[in-house]
């Protein structure tokens, strides 16, 4: 068996099992961003906050 006909056979068989599958990971991904974007954001607070008590 050739390696593209490998390819071939794991390849899921409907495309629309695949379109929810990267809704999914596509979902996820944008909440990850959020959570991300927050801890930065309250870790640049935190950090503010530390500069401003020393002065």
């Amino acid at each position: 068996m050739g390696a593209a006909a490998f390819w071939e056979r794991l390849k899921p068989a409907g495309g629309a099992e695949q379109k929810e599958q990267e809704r999914q990971v596509g979902t996820w991904i944008v909440q990850l961003k959020k959570g991300l974007a927050a801890i930065a954001a309250a870790k640049s607070s935190q950090q503010f906050g530390r500069e401003e008590e020393t002065k």
